[in-house]
């Protein structure tokens, strides 16, 4: 369908002039991307857009903001005491949070800033703007500015839109699951991503906003997680805080009942339907049961807060016993390498903490002219590093199960 001025200002009042101008002509690209005959893909795209633009009234990121909104949405990068000293100052803002990632040099270069986001999806970062850019046939790294052009920006977010496949999850229907794949898509990067996105309940008002124009109303129920009947993961609301306080009270634990159905209700709700032999698949809430929370008994835990690596092994755990492999077959090829003090290891005898690699650490420390003369030294090193890892990563995959983050 081709969308016209009044339609747009209809639904994007605050809409910038030059926005409305190219959405009018955006036609041939939006039949190239497969969204002109389609309106359930032009939805979802346009309340994407809609979300990172501030309904498509920002070209590019301002950057302008408070303490609290910094912690909000750049948490890894700030504490409290640099938000507050950033704060209201955009160019060192986005120089920091952007630094060191996305193809962007150290905060003293502010590349940050220079590769900030631009156009309707806000794409952002250095290697994003030349890959785009090389799309396009535009030099957008020496020429950033043009990213922010509507014409420009609006095939940037085409090209991205396709090249991440997310019509595929967009055509799924009007419903809560489309709406978080292509809010993780664009805001993670991965549709199939388990994080919560920022800002999902703007981009979702924002999909039925759209639908309710472009859309089938007898579909639009099905935007509400409640409408099926069934609560799952990436869901949010007061029916999900109120199921995460009464598992909490029966002592499972999922942590601060936040409303957002996480990884970790998700894990809880599976130990509830095991202990509980509720039917269907593990992780999703049924409304019917809500009356089973209050005659359950309290759940004890004991067994899940001792859990060691060895014991999810023992229980099947794919990726634990994948690990466990890895860590045997690295200690292998390090002996068989040359590295003598390996052997132990390779023998069965692999530590289970990053403490305990001191087994192997402090003998190769002690023999590092030996290493250094040793023409597979980099080999073992690497097997070394291998095995570090992998102890790592079962030691976490057990917390995580201890904390009701996996099943």
């Amino acid at each position: 369908m081709q969308l016209t001025e009044s339609a747009i200002r209809a639904l994007f009042p605050d809409a910038l002039d030059s926005y409305v101008s190219a959405l009018t002509r955006l036609g041939p690209q939006l039949e190239n991307h497969g969204m002109l005959s389609n309106p359930l893909h032009l939805a979802h795209f346009l309340a994407q857009c809609a979300a990172e633009s501030g309904g498509f009234s920002l070209t590019s990121e301002s950057g302008n903001y408070s303490a609290e909104r910094l912690l909000e949405i750049f948490p890894k990068y700030f504490t409290p005491a640099q938000a507050r000293a950033y704060a209201r100052k955009p160019k060192p803002i986005l120089s920091r949070a952007y630094a060191g990632r996305l193809g962007n040099g150290p905060e003293a270069s502010g590349e940050g800033w220079i590769y900030r986001g631009r156009g309707p999806l806000q794409e952002t970062g250095k290697d994003n703007y030349r890959r785009a850019g090389a799309e396009l046939g535009i030099d957008l790294v020496a020429d950033p500015d043009s990213a922010a052009y509507p014409p420009i920006g609006f095939q940037i977010a085409l090209n991205r839109w396709s090249r991440s496949k997310l019509n595929s999850y967009a055509g799924r229907g009007p419903t809560h699951a489309a709406i978080l794949a292509c809010s993780r898509g664009i805001n993670l990067g991965n549709p199939l991503s388990r994080a919560q996105p920022n800002g999902f309940a703007e981009r979702k008002a924002w999909f039925e906003k759209i639908w309710a124009v472009l859309g089938d109303q007898t579909a639009a129920a099905k935007i509400n997680p409640l409408a099926d009947g069934i609560l799952e993961e990436g869901e949010e609301g007061e029916a999900v805080a109120e199921l995460q306080r009464a598992l909490a009270g029966l002592g499972y634990p999922v942590g601060t009942p936040d409303g957002v159905f996480s990884e970790r209700t998700h894990a809880a709700v599976a130990a509830f339907q095991a202990r509980e032999a509720l039917p269907g698949d593990l992780g999703k809430w049924r409304l019917e049961w809500n009356d089973r929370l209050k005659d359950a008994a309290p759940f004890e835990n004991t067994a899940r807060r001792g859990a060691t690596p060895t014991d999810l092994e023992a229980k099947g755990d794919e990726l634990v016993g994948w690990l466990g492999w890895l860590q045997k077959a690295a200690a292998g090829a390090a002996a068989f390498l040359g590295l003598d003090q390996a052997v132990d290891v390779a023998g069965l005898q692999l530590p289970e903490t990053l403490t305990g690699m001191r087994q192997v650490v402090d003998p190769l420390s002690a023999n590092l002219i030996w290493l250094l003369g040793n023409k597979w030294a980099f080999g073992i090193l690497a097997c070394i590093g291998l095995i570090v890892l992998a102890s790592w990563l079962r030691r976490r995959q057990a917390e995580r199960h201890r904390n009701f983050v996996t099943a």
